[in-house]
C-alpha cells in the first residue's frame, strides 16, 4: 500500500500540481472560449456565436488553411490520453504501492505537459488568422494544465527514483 511517511516533502506537491494540470487540461479542450470577440468564441471543437447555436469547428475551417489547427486538435488529444493514462497508474501506484506505477505516472504526465504546452504554442502562433479575437480563459488553462503536468512528471520519477525500497 501507500506510505506517505516513505515518500519526501516534494512529493506532496506534484500529485497537486498533477491534478490540478489534469483538470485544467479537461475543461480547456472541452470549452469553446480559447479565442474570443466581441460576439463569438471559439475553441478547439466548437465555434459559437453570442446568442446563436454552435457549430462543429469542422464546418468553418479548410484543411488547405487550417492544417495548423488539426495538428494543435491531433496534440491536445495525446495530451488526453497521456492524462488519463497518468490518472489510472497514479490511482495503481496509490493502490498497490509499487514506485513503478509512480514512475510510469510522472512519465505519462511528463509527456502530457509536451503534448499540450506544443498544442499552446502552435496555436498562439497561428491564432492571429482570425481577425479581431484575443486569447481567451480556456486557452490560458490549457497553458497552464500543460505547465503544471510537465513540471509534475520529473518529480513523480525522481521521488520514486530516490525513495525506492
Amino acid at each position: 500500500m501507500f506510505e506517505p511517511e516513505a515518500k519526501s516533502a516534494v512529493w506532496g506537491i506534484s500529485p497537486v500540481l498533477f491534478i490540478v494540470g489534469c483538470t485544467y487540461h479537461i475543461l480547456s479542450i472541452a470549452l469553446p472560449h480559447w479565442l474570443a470577440s466581441a460576439n463569438v468564441h471559439l475553441g478547439l471543437w466548437d465555434y459559437c456565436v453570442t446568442g446563436g447555436p454552435c457549430v462543429g469547428i469542422a464546418e468553418i475551417i479548410s484543411d488547405s488553411d487550417w492544417g495548423w489547427y488539426r495538428t494543435v486538435q491531433g496534440l491536445e488529444i495525446a495530451a488526453t490520453v497521456f492524462v488519463l493514462t497518468a490518472l489510472v497508474t497514479g490511482l495503481m501506484r496509490v493502490n498497490l504501492g509499487h514506485n513503478i506505477w509512480q514512475t510510469a505516472c510522472g512519465l505519462c504526465a511528463f509527456a502530457a505537459g509536451i503534448f499540450s504546452v506544443a498544442g499552446s504554442v502552435v496555436y498562439g502562433k497561428n491564432y492571429t488568422d482570425f481577425s479581431n479575437v484575443t486569447l481567451s480563459w480556456a486557452y490560458v488553462f490549457n497553458v497552464v494544465s500543460g505547465s503544471m503536468t510537465l513540471a509534475s512528471g520529473p518529480i513523480m520519477v525522481v521521488d520514486a527514483i530516490v525513495y525506492s525500497h
